[in-house]
């Protein structure tokens, strides 16, 4: 008889790290293969397309979920994923009907959690992460920043020294980004994914699992191995070429192109509204300071008031921003290198923008800084190249942008 799995998020490193292997290779069984890893192997699953470009689903292609007359907060998935997720369900519900299978946990299934919507959890990842960024005393904030420019300085070396992820693309391509997020992931439960003991109790061990993964394998759906209560849709079946037809997509990288859009084409307008947004709420809440002095002549303390730079005096430009942007998204995936060198790159972004526009200057930015995947393309399962992240040059500390 085998071991329960013992693995959860409070257990110290070591022990964590031997527990989860356990039900990774000895407690799940072996021969469920449909199965999909979103911790590890497939993490980039359904946020990257096959240029490995990160993508965020189109609001407009979002479907709501039928969940058979339960109240609840409206769920939705990528419509595609929706009209499969019906069919699977009603020959579910048939095996229910004809007695096929037993009343468990996986019978009836209700839809729990689905798709995230990339633009409300960005805005709300932002804020958090700017609050914790610029975590400075008020008064050092009222003291020292007057301007825009001060509080953007301020900005760029708090991110130099956490490397935090803040632009949507390097926030989507990291692992604290809900899978949920690519629209192709329905939940059944709303079990934190920590516990592999109630993995192993409540899902593996379920009467119904097998027709469970069986089934949704037939309407090209993935398991979540790591959460055997999270259907992912598998999108390189024949069955899923049929379904994107039906919205006028004829392979995968139409897909791509009229579903989903790419992170980077937006990236540096959304990082500007961010932080001019966060200039006003955090600096301009008082327009003006009192800056006092020494005055030897008199031999007083004199002040003047200073008035702070308002948001339709700041006027920057596109190219300034789409620079800030490159400078940023190398601090996200550790590749600056030197002054000189990141410095002639800006120049070469200077040119490109000058001569090929804003597009073509985005799309090498993308291609200087994206993620490395085995294999070159994801979905499928592909995984980061550990020895050439490990060959990374490491950040300078003395690379600046200058401005």
């Amino acid at each position: 008889m085998s071991i329960e799995p013992k693995a959860k998020n409070n257990l110290n490193t070591s022990l964590l790290h031997e527990y989860r292997s356990y039900y990774k290779f000895v407690t799940y069984p072996k021969e469920y293969e449909n199965n999909i890893d979103l911790w590890y192997n497939s993490f980039l699953y359904g946020k990257v397309d096959t240029n490995v470009n990160p993508i965020i689903l189109q609001n407009d292609n979002f479907k709501s979920i039928n969940n058979f007359g339960i109240q609840q907060k409206p769920l939705y998935a990528a419509n595609f994923v929706v009209d499969s997720y019906n069919e699977f369900i009603e020959e579910v519900r048939r095996a229910d009907q004809y007695l096929k299978i037993p009343k468990s946990i996986l019978n009836p299934i209700k839809v729990k959690k689905a798709s995230l919507i990339f633009d409300e959890e960005y805005s709300i990842k932002t804020k958090n992460l700017l609050n914790s960024l610029m975590n400075i005393s008020v008064s050092i904030l009222e003291k020292n920043i007057i301007s825009f420019d001060d509080y953007l300085k301020l900005f760029l070396s708090n991110i130099l020294i956490t490397k935090t992820r803040i632009t949507q693309t390097g926030y989507l391509t990291s692992k604290v980004c809900s899978p949920n997020i690519s629209g192709l992931a329905l939940e059944l439960s709303t079990l934190e994914h920590d516990d592999d003991n109630k993995k192993f109790k409540q899902y593996l061990q379920d009467p119904n699992y097998q027709f469970f993964i069986n089934t949704a394998e037939k309407y090209s759906f993935y398991v979540d191995k790591n959460a055997p209560w999270r259907m992912v849709f598998n999108i390189n079946t024949e069955y899923a070429k049929n379904k994107f037809k039906q919205y006028d997509c004829n392979n995968l990288e139409e897909v791509f192109n009229k579903i989903y859009k790419p992170s980077y084409l937006t990236d540096y307008k959304v990082l500007k509204n961010v932080l001019i947004d966060g200039y006003v709420e955090k600096i301009l809440k008082k327009p003006s300071i009192q800056k006092y002095y020494y005055c030897e002549l008199n031999n007083s303390l004199l002040f003047e008031i200073v008035n702070k730079q308002q948001k339709e005096q700041i006027n920057k430009t596109d190219l300034f921003w789409i620079q800030v942007y490159y400078y940023i998204r190398l601090i996200e995936e550790n590749k600056l290198t030197n002054q000189q060198e990141f410095d002639k790159k800006l120049q070469y972004i200077k040119n490109l923008y000058e001569i090929s526009g804003e597009t073509k200057c985005l799309d090498w930015i993308n291609n200087q800084t994206k993620t490395i995947v085995d294999g070159g393309a994801n979905p499928g399962y592909n995984e980061f190249v550990d020895f050439k992240k490990s060959q990374k040059k490491k950040i300078t500390s003395a690379v600046v942008f200058k401005f």
